[in-house]
C-alpha cells in the first residue's frame, strides 16, 4: 500500500502538535518535558550554558536552550520558539527517513509507524 507524502506529514505534523500541546507551558497538567526544566533551573541565569551554569546535557541542547531564551525571552516564548526549530529538525528527519524508505522500494506506512 503506497501512502502519499501528504499523509506523512499529516501524520508527523499531527503527532508534533500533539505533543507541543500536551506540554505547552500554560497548561496545568502539563506533562513533563525537559524543554520546560531547561527554562526553569535556567532562566534567571540567562547565560551561556556550560559556562555560566552547568548544564548536563550535550551541547546541541545547550546551543538551543540558549538560543530560545535570547529570542522568546518569556516562557511562551522560548517554549514556541523551541518548539518550531524542533520541528524543523523533525521535518528533515521525515524527509530523510521517508527518502531512505522510498529508495529501497520499502512501505512508506512504515514512516508512520
Amino acid at each position: 500500500m503506497k501512502i502519499g507524502k501528504r499523509t506523512i506529514y499529516a501524520a508527523a505534523s499531527s503527532s508534533f502538535l500533539t505533543s507541543y500541546l500536551i506540554h505547552h507551558p500554560t497548561i496545568s497538567n502539563r506533562i513533563y518535558s525537559d524543554i520546560l526544566s531547561f527554562w526553569f533551573r535556567h532562566s534567571s541565569a540567562f547565560g551561556l550554558p556550560y559556562f555560566n551554569f552547568p548544564f548536563e546535557y550535550p551541547p546541541i541542547s545547550g546551543f538551543l536552550t540558549y538560543i530560545s531564551m535570547i529570542l522568546g525571552r518569556q516562557i511562551e516564548g522560548y517554549y514556541l520558539i523551541f518548539s518550531i526549530i524542533i520541528f524543523i529538525f523533525y521535518v528533515i528527519l521525515i524527509e530523510s527517513v521517508r527518502r531512505m524508505i522510498s529508495g529501497k522500494n520499502g512501505a512508506d506506512e512504515l514512516i508512520i509507524i
